[in-house]
């Protein structure tokens, strides 16, 4: 599936920074005004001096919950896992209930590399708190483990339930290509109809055009088509359909491109490349819609004498 970068970025999406005061106990003004601060600097990105000025909170109240919490979020992005782990297994025994708590303690086994204990930790919250998210999380760390037929419950256990998205269709797509039990097609296509801006999907076909055949273009291109259609005020799915036909030497790539281009697509790099492999009357007319939008400027050539 996706590069281990990306599910680290799913994963650590569902993390909530609590990063607002909403404890009804009696608070220090000292240790509202540290946690305050370790809040601004976690905004910069400055964990160490974020860990410190939490430190400093719960040290002059021990019962500061979010200050608790974000002193555990400021180790894991430092790396200090250990010592992430140390904290939140402190705060879950005073805090069962609270399940951003077993959320960033399996998040920070994953930053470990512990998949296993992580994957566990997901499962673990599921009889607890059966969300679609925490089931997807579940299903995208089995499939990295190469577990598909566990990913396979999870994802099933959602689709059954008709909780749709297009995330989901990619995964049940992503198990039973990677499984063996089919070449997923038909989930990618249907992910990107779900969700035309949903860019894995959308990748994944693009990537099998050109190498499964001229029938399969040909399917790729309808379901672009499709997607351009549900979605016309996407300037991405808009130059991914425009590339595609553009590459099949299909004239109507010029018009959809100019769409594109409206639409704010403006990546003259991905422009001029595609420029490259077109020949003829087509290059030429694709030349103009750039020169038309601003995006070139075409200096004539003088004749060598």
């Amino acid at each position: 599936m996706g590069s281990r970068s990306a599910i680290t970025a799913v994963l650590c999406g569902m993390l909530l920074l609590l990063l607002s005061c909403s404890s009804t106990q009696e608070l220090s003004l000292l240790s509202q005004q540290s946690y305050n601060l370790g809040n601004a600097y976690l905004r910069l990105g400055e964990y160490e001096q974020a860990e410190a000025a939490y430190r400093f909170a719960v040290e002059e109240a021990p019962e500061y919950y979010r200050a608790s919490y974000n002193l555990a979020y400021a180790y894991s992005a430092q790396g200090k896992y250990a010592q992430a782990v140390t904290l939140l297994d402190e705060l879950i025994d005073s805090y069962p209930d609270e399940k951003e708590l077993y959320e960033l303690r399996a998040y920070v086994r994953y930053q470990q590399a512990d998949l296993q204990g992580a994957l566990g930790e997901f499962e673990a919250m599921i009889d607890w708190w059966d969300d679609q998210q925490l089931r997807l999380s579940a299903a995208k760390i089995s499939l990295e483990l190469g577990l598909y037929e566990r990913a396979d419950v999870h994802l099933r256990y959602l689709y059954d339930e008709d909780l749709l998205s297009a995330e989901l269709l990619y995964l049940i797509g992503e198990t039973e290509r990677l499984s063996g039990v089919s070449d997923g097609m038909q989930w990618y296509a249907t992910a990107v109809l779900e969700d035309p801006g949903y860019l894995p999907a959308l990748q994944y076909l693009l990537d099998l055009a050109g190498s499964a055949g001229e029938k399969t273009d040909q399917e790729i291109l309808r379901i672009l088509s499709q997607a351009s259609e549900a979605a016309p005020e996407d300037p991405s799915v808009a130059y991914q359909y425009a590339q595609m036909l553009l590459a099949e030497g299909d004239d109507l790539g010029v018009q959809i491109m100019n769409r594109a281009i409206e639409l704010g697509f403006a990546d003259t790099d991905q422009l001029l490349a595609l420029y490259d492999l077109l020949e003829g009357e087509l290059a030429r007319s694709y030349l103009e819609i750039l020169e038309a939008a601003d995006l070139i400027r075409i200096v004539p050539v003088p004749d060598q004498p």
